[in-house]
């Protein structure tokens, strides 16, 4: 069952066991936020000077040399976007890029060199956060870091739901000119554990709409 491929969706391909994280309670995975992460890219926010870097490609950017970095980024065309978005994970193992137990997301504002860190368990991974920037720094993509206020998960297994839902509430009012002050409030009230929930279904029902082999609603 968790071998059955689900959807192929650009560059992104779903099995059955990556879509059952969705149901709950469970910590998503590197694919599922692959896929959100690109559909957001690609439609809900396409044209509007965004880049997306799921934890695949922030995980070669921790772990890359940093003379190689200009050259990883350089076809991402990240030094022209408003903002990047980078799905951060915790993982300590440099031989395995999908492990981790952790997820935060790191934004980078290019027009005021700012570096914003939204973790929804409260600086867990802002050691991972600090390095991630410093690489991109290097990179072409310099900048303060900052710790964000961020909504808190209520449990051990929303982290990567807030990495969505935070990235697609920035997204949004960003597009509408919200400044960072502005963006803390409107964070608050939007991103909810309520929220959280259906953003698992929202999500779930959005690949069952893309995809050919239909899995089983919820």
């Amino acid at each position: 069952m968790s071998d059955r491929k689900v959807l192929d969706y650009h560059d992104v391909l779903l099995y059955a066991g990556d879509v059952e994280l969705l149901r709950g309670p469970q910590w998503l995975n590197d694919q599922v936020i692959a896929f959100y992460f690109e559909y957001l890219g690609r439609e809900k926010f396409s044209g509007k000077g965004l880049a997306y870097c799921p934890g695949c490609l922030t995980f070669l950017l921790l772990q890359s040399d940093p003379a190689e970095l200009p050259h990883i980024i350089a076809p991402l065309k990240l030094v022209e976007k408003r903002l990047v978005f980078l799905a951060c994970n915790d993982n300590p193992d440099v031989n395995t890029a999908n492990g981790g137990s952790h997820w935060s997301l790191l934004v980078y504002d290019g027009q005021e060199r700012q570096y914003m860190h939204y973790d929804s368990s409260a600086g867990s991974n802002d050691v991972i956060a600090k390095t991630l920037a410093r690489q991109l720094g290097k990179a072409g993509l310099p900048g303060d870091y900052q710790s964000a206020k961020c909504p808190r998960q209520a449990n051990g297994h929303d982290c990567g739901v807030y990495v969505l839902a935070i990235t697609d509430a920035i997204s949004e009012l960003h597009s509408g000119n919200r400044s960072w002050q502005e963006l803390d409030k409107e964070l608050s009230e939007r991103v909810t554990p309520a929220a959280i929930a259906q953003l698992r279904k929202d999500t779930l029902q959005l690949i069952m709409n893309k995809s050919k082999n239909k899995v089983p609603a919820l």
